[in-house]
């Protein structure tokens, strides 16, 4: 399992960006919570077909799920169906992956 964090800056104790399209950067974890590195969005200006642009972006880094503090319906849908879980959460990116995965684990058992 692959995460995505959209992130203010490239530092893993950022709090996570409102809209990933607009997220400065990107910063990837592994299953266990491990910071495998960041990425600069291109799209966090502007451009056309956003949400797919994103979309390959995340496919590309092989990304199972992206956590942001929130995602328009359109954008979501995009992801959704190339495969990304979308999660909606509030906080700084390191303890919100690490939550994610807390849960992730936790419905597993279940």
């Amino acid at each position: 399992m692959k995460i995505c964090v959209a992130a203010l800056s490239n530092q893993k104790t950022v709090q996570v960006c409102s809209d990933p399209i607009r997220a400065p950067f990107f910063l990837f974890f592994d299953e266990e919570g491990n910071f495998l590195k960041y990425l600069w969005n291109p799209f966090s200006k502007g451009g056309g077909s956003l949400g797919y642009g994103l979309s390959r972006i995340l496919q590309n880094e092989r990304v199972d799920s992206l956590i942001a503090g929130g995602c328009h319906d359109g954008v979501r849908q995009i992801l959704e169906e190339s495969g990304i879980k979308v999660v909606i959460k509030k906080g700084k990116a390191v303890f919100l992956v690490e939550e994610f995965i807390n849960e992730t684990v936790a419905e597993q058992v279940v």
